[in-house]
């Protein structure tokens, strides 16, 4: 079959959709988040029944980050931030698993796609299998030649940050990126497109303590990614991302080009809000649309030193929001008018994945209009049997302003005053039972909360969002009920002083004393009962929770510090651990602790463990750690358990293990007593009982203590008196 690529290159067809360099030669390039992971693609893939970019199907069989990252149907979020309209032909470079080239074809675009991987080129095949409009290339992109003026689009989706890994002759990662693009111009017709997604260099995740995606360590891209002589420089070589002033001067070196910048939140990987350029530039109160969104670390447990939403609403403040967002996705062209027909709207809210299909909406604002459109993102939607609401799609005005949240959050955490609160929630409620005193508010007013009211310059409220239509008349209790719960899961950690100083222990007994405060009796039973059919209505089934055990959560857990142990093991024939890893959350305590963490399937046939105790992020500074056992255990089919690797005392773990920033303390290990060097310590361990044929799982169990440093002392004390005679 002749496509475009075939067109100027010596093509052999392999597989149906793939096909190859006729003179392959030695240059593909190999990516991989370890052969364990694609072959879990594979199956659920070969096995699965609707491969669609939005597929409930695929989603559900999401089980940590490297499987999210390609059956999420969050990837191809932004992209629907977009308007590809009239592409009709595209070229997708790096197309990894084929997330993002099952999106483009149906689109209804003819797709030409580069994968320099033969086991994820295969996989992109396997994931579009009944599509017509595909045709995948394995080969390395510096290999290939590009028709003249063919394209209607180009596609970089995290891909331009490896470019001197497919250009290794390049002098520098910012030359490679800016051949690849020229490249990219070469072949795209008069008007067309390349579109880039990728992370910012220092975005805000980054800057708050979360590792670099790539490299998973923490500040190097911050750093401006240090050349060392170290082996993770080795196998890291050529990836490099870039902030917007670094973007803006590769740019400029292309003769002729226009772009426009955006910016996915979280970030481009699994976007839920996109804002444009244009619209964060203008609108100072765009911070309340990111600031809606948290931050992400996919390799470890990671708690931001700042404040998100207090960085998004200063950094707005200051004019450099866009600055520090944790991904960009640029439009480049050379028509600034096609640009402008492509980036077609100021914001995208994506859906929320918790519903059930016929209710999930994407929210945008068209760029040249003050008006917010609500639209479904599946055929037949609204098309469910009726139940407590009905869902309405009317547009609405565009409101600028503050979040009444914000206000609130304000109160909260700058005056302490529980009196100065409470102040806030009786002009709440006030406005609200107004609101539904009102004929035409009286079905409508179901979501008039905190985070759906805007203060305007002038302190008047607008209600936005109003995305339900009840059968019966609303009463501003239920609403309230609504109202104060949500709120409080939520911003718990921000009411944490007002819990205290109210003697609040649960978050009934918060709903409770906002409806003194207001001076209304509350029926909660009423409230309760229509809110679970409410949510038994919207709600997926495994995405219920009970009203009535939300209530009942504990107000506060602050006084409660946790640790987060980490457990990596190597694939098999790969010596990168980065992407394999599973975590827990533990309350910190000088008691033993017993860790049982279970290992993913993918790790059955592992031969090499590592064993974080704790996090980059907890402080532990001039504390140590005491190390009793380590177990590895093996489950089979019939629940039978037994053991494939263990250490029993201190002493057979210091001979037998690995120590990487942790140094023994009284003696060699004898005594277990560890402290660590720097804030990542690890033990290393092989496993090398083999694992029988129908072992379902394996598990690791960790018997430890850890010391702050005034319980240090006592312990080694301790430790010392116990071994006298």
């Amino acid at each position: 079959m002749i496509f475009p690529l075939s067109t100027c290159n010596e093509l052999k067809q392999v597989a149906d959709k793939l096909y190859t360099l006729t003179d392959i030669g030695d240059e593909t390039f190999h990516y991989s988040d370890g052969s364990a992971h694609e072959i879990y693609l594979h199956e659920v893939l070969t096995q699965a029944k609707d491969l669609g970019s939005d597929s409930q199907e695929l989603e559900n069989h999401i089980r940590d980050w490297p499987s999210e990252y390609h059956l999420s149907p969050k990837r191809a979020h932004i992209l629907r931030a977009l308007n590809l309209e009239g592409i009709e032909t595209a070229l997708e470079v790096g197309s990894g698993c084929g997330a993002i080239s099952r999106y483009l074809v149906e689109q209804g675009m003819q797709l030409d796609s580069i994968e320099g991987s033969p086991v994820r080129a295969k996989l992109t095949t396997l994931r579009c299998r009944e599509l017509e409009r595909l045709h995948v290339v394995n080969a390395n992109f510096n290999r290939l030649k590009l028709p003249g003026k063919r394209y209607d689009a180009v596609f970089f989706i995290g891909v331009l940050e490896y470019a001197r890994r497919f250009l290794p002759e390049s002098n520098s990662d910012e030359e490679a990126v800016i051949s690849m693009l020229s490249k990219a111009f070469d072949t795209l017709s008069d008007d067309g497109i390349i579109v880039v997604a990728i992370e910012n260099r220092i975005g805000f995740k980054y800057l708050a303590g979360a590792t670099e995606d790539h490299f998973g360590v923490a500040n190097i891209g911050i750093h401006g990614y240090p050349q060392d002589d170290s082996d993770l420089n080795a196998r890291k070589f050529g990836i490099h991302t870039y902030d917007k002033g670094e973007w803006q001067s590769l740019l400029g070196q292309i003769p002729g080009v226009e772009y426009a910048f955006g910016y996915p939140f979280p970030d481009y990987k699994i976007a839920d809000i996109a804002l444009s350029d244009a619209f964060v530039r203008n609108n100072r109160y765009a911070y309340s649309l990111a600031a809606r969104t948290s931050s992400r670390d996919y390799r470890a447990h990671w708690q931001p030193c700042l404040d998100e939403a207090v960085f998004w609403e200063t950094a707005s403040a200051a004019g450099t929001l866009e600055q520090y967002a944790n991904s960009f996705l640029l439009v480049l062209s050379k028509s600034t008018a096609r640009i402008g027909q492509v980036v077609d709207k100021d914001f995208i809210n994506f859906p929320n994945r918790k519903r059930k299909p016929e209710y999930r909406v994407s929210v945008y604002k068209p760029a040249s209009a003050d008006i917010v459109r609500r639209r479904p993102t599946h055929t037949g939607a609204h098309q469910s049997p009726r139940g407590v609401a009905s869902h309405v799609l009317d547009d609405e005005p565009w409101f600028p302003g503050h979040l009444l949240a914000r206000k609130w959050r304000n109160t909260l955490e700058l005056f302490h005053e529980p009196a100065a609160f409470d102040k806030q929630i009786k002009q709440y409620y006030r406005f609200l039972d107004e609101y539904l005193e009102l004929p035409q508010h009286q079905h409508d007013g179901l979501d008039v909360t905190p985070f759906n009211i805007i203060v305007d310059e002038a302190g008047e409220f607008h209600v936005f969002d109003k995305e339900w239509r009840t059968e019966d008349t609303l009463s501003p209790g239920l609403v309230f009920f609504r109202a104060m719960l949500y709120y409080a899961l939520i911003e718990k950690h921000r009411l944490a002083r007002y819990f205290e100083q109210r003697e609040i222990r649960t978050l009934g007994e918060f709903v409770k004393h906002c409806f003194d405060v207001v001076e209304q009796k509350p029926d909660f039973e009423a409230y309760v009962a229509w809110e679970d059919r409410f949510q038994a209505q919207v709600l997926l089934a495994d995405k219920v929770v009970k009203t009535g055990e939300r209530l009942a959560l504990p107000a506060t857990d602050n006084n409660i510090e946790y640790f987060y142990p980490h457990v990596y093991w190597q694939p098999v024939g790969d010596e990168d651990f980065s992407q394999c890893v599973v975590s827990r959350k533990l309350p910190l305590s000088s008691d033993t602790t017993t860790i049982d963490i279970n290992l993913p399937a993918v790790a059955l046939h592992t031969e090499l463990i590592r064993f974080d105790p704790i996090d980059h992020q907890t402080s532990f500074d001039g504390g140590c750690i005491q190390i009793f056992t380590i177990q590895v255990m093996q489950t089979a089919a019939d629940g039978t358990v037994t053991e494939l690797t263990g250490f029993d005392t201190p002493l057979a773990i210091a001979q037998a293990c690995t120590f990487v920033n942790l140094d023994p303390i009284a003696g060699e290990g004898e005594s277990g007593f560890f402290a660590p060097t720097s804030n990542d310590p690890q033990v290393l361990f092989p496993v090398k009982e083999p694992r029988s044929g129908d072992t379902k799982t394996i598990s690791l169990r960790v018997k430890l203590r850890l010391f702050r440093p005034h319980q240090m002392a006592h312990a080694l004390s301790a430790y010392s008196e116990a071994l006298k005679p």
